[in-house]
C-alpha cells in the first residue's frame, strides 16, 4: 500500500503503517565547542552496545574501513578531527551514528553526536558518560519521520521519499519548489553552543540554562515526564510515544514546550548578534597537536 493511500485509511491503521515504513529513532547530544575527545568517540564507535556493528567510516577522511579510520583519527589534531563531519556504517550500509560540527564556531556553534536507529536498539547506558563531561549541553530523541517533516523545506526530497505534502505549503524559491515549515513546533533552530528542539525526550544540562529560563522549564508540567536525573540533568518526556508526535494533543504539547523556551525568539536574537568577523572560539586550549586530552 502506498503512502498516499494510507491517508486515506483510519487515524491507526495509517500510523501503524508509517511507523512500521519508517521506525527510525534518532538521539542527539549537543556539546560546547572543544569539549569532545577523540578517544571518547573511538571508545563510542568500538563500543559492543551501540546497537549494530559499524564497520565503515565515511567523511573527513574519505572512505574506507572502520579500523583504517581509527587509525588516521589516533594521528589528527583534534580540532581538525571535530571540523569534519564523520559518518560510520553498519554492513547493511545504514548511518548509523554521525559526529558533526553544527552552526559557525564563531556564533559558537556546537559538536553534535547523533545515533539512528531501532527504538529497542538505543541502550543510554553507552552515552552516560557523556552526560558527565563539561561540556555536554542537551540531548534530544526523536522519530527521524517527524524531524523530517518538521524541518525539511525541498519539494523533490518528500517526493524521493514517497511522502505527500499539502499541495497549500508548496511555494517556489530560486526556482526549487519548497514546503513551508514555518510555525511547525518541532522545528530544528542554530543558537549558541547547542541545537534547540522541542521533541519527544531531551535532556538538558546547566550549560542548557546559559539561554534558557531554568526555572520555566522545571515547572513545565503539561508532559509525560519533567525529572531531575543522577547526573543533574533535568529530562522531559513530552508525550510517551515518538511515533505518536503528529496526534493533536502532542503538537499542542510540543508547541507549549517550544513557546516556553522561546525557541523562535532566542533563535532571532541569536543571528541578529552574530558576528562572523572575529572568533569567540579560543584556540588557546589547543593540546599540542595531540587528539588524546
Amino acid at each position: 500500500m502506498s503512502i498516499f493511500n494510507w491517508f486515506k485509511q483510519k487515524e491507526f491503521i495509517y500510523k501503524e503503517h508509517l511507523s512500521s515504513t519508517f521506525p527510525t529513532i534518532e538521539f542527539e547530544m549537543c556539546f560546547k565547542l572543544n569539549s569532545l575527545k577523540v578517544s571518547d568517540i573511538l571508545s563510542l564507535v568500538e563500543s559492543p552496545n551501540i546497537g549494530y556493528t559499524l564497520t565503515r567510516w565515511i567523511g573527513g577522511f574519505g572512505d574506507m574501513s572502520l579500523q583504517e579510520g581509527i587509525k588516521k583519527a589516533m594521528r589528527i589534531n583534534k580540532h581538525l578531527f571535530f571540523e569534519k563531519c564523520h559518518l560510520f556504517y553498519d554492513d547493511e550500509m545504514q548511518n548509523r551514528l554521525t559526529i558533526c560540527p553544527s552552526g559557525p564556531k564563531e556564533l559558537p556553534g556546537c559538536d553534535r553526536i547523533i545515533w539512528k536507529g531501532e527504538k529497542g536498539k538505543l541502550d543510554l547506558t553507552l552515552f552516560e558518560p557523556f552526560f558527565k563531561l563539561n561540556g555536554f549541553v542537551c540531548a534530544y530523541s526523536f522519530w527521524q519521520f517527524d524531524e523530517f517533516i518538521q524541518n525539511e523545506v525541498y519539494l523533490r526530497n518528500y517526493e524521493l521519499k514517497g511522502i505527500p505534502v499539502n499541495k497549500k505549503k508548496i511555494y517556489t524559491k530560486d526556482g526549487d519548489k519548497c514546503i513551508t515549515i514555518e510555525g511547525n513546533p518541532g522545528r530544528l533552530r542554530q543558537v549558541r553552543n547547542m541545537v534547540l528542539r522541542s521533541c519527544w525526550r531531551m535532556w538538558f544540562s546547566n550549560n542548557y540554562f546559559e539561554l534558557i529560563d531554568k526555572e520555566k522549564v522545571e515547572k513545565f508540567n503539561y508532559c509525560n515526564k519533567n525529572i531531575l536525573t543522577k547526573n543533574n540533568v533535568r529530562f522531559i518526556e513530552l508525550y510517551p510515544n515518538p511515533f505518536e508526535s503528529d496526534n493533536p494533543e502532542n503538537r499542542i504539547i510540543q508547541k507549549e514546550f517550544n513557546n516556553l523556551v522561546g525557541i523562535e525568539e532566542l533563535h532571532k536574537a541569536c543571528w541578529d548578534n552574530y558576528n562572523p568577523i572575529g572568533s569567540l572560539y579560543d584556540d588557546s586550549q589547543d593540546d599540542d597537536g595531540k587528539c588524546w586530552d
